[in-house]
C-alpha cells in the first residue's frame, strides 16, 4: 500500500504560511482557472493568494489579483479544482509532494 494521498494533502495544508509560493486552482463565473501566487493570509478555512501568474482558457495573466480559495479543512467548498498546494521544484502542476 502506498502513501495516503488525502493524508498528504492534510499535512501540506498544515504547512501553508504567509509568503509561501503556491499553485492554485479556482472556479468562478468564467470557469476553471490555474495559476501561481504567494499566500498573503491564512484563515482557518480559506487562504488568500496574490496571483503572480494565471493560466486559463483565455491565457490571461493578472499579476497582483487577490483571490481566496478553500483549504482542505473546508469540506463544503474544497475540491481539486478549487484548492491551493505548495509549489516545490519540479511540481508545477500543483500536486502535493509524495
Amino acid at each position: 500500500m502506498g502513501p495516503d494521498p488525502i493524508q498528504a494533502l492534510v499535512e501540506e495544508n498544515e504547512k501553508l504560511q504567509v509568503g509561501k509560493t503556491v499553485a492554485v486552482n479556482w472556479i468562478d463565473a468564467q470557469g476553471v482557472h490555474h495559476g501561481r501566487g504567494r499566500i498573503t493570509a491564512v484563515k482557518p478555512k480559506r487562504v488568500r493568494i496574490s496571483l503572480q501568474q494565471q493560466q486559463d482558457h483565455n491565457h490571461r495573466m493578472v499579476p497582483g489579483r487577490i483571490i481566496e480559495v478553500p483549504r482542505i479543512t473546508d469540506t463544503e467548498y474544497w475540491s481539486s479544482e478549487n484548492c491551493v498546494t505548495l509549489e516545490y521544484p519540479g511540481n508545477k502542476k500543483g500536486f502535493p509532494r509524495r
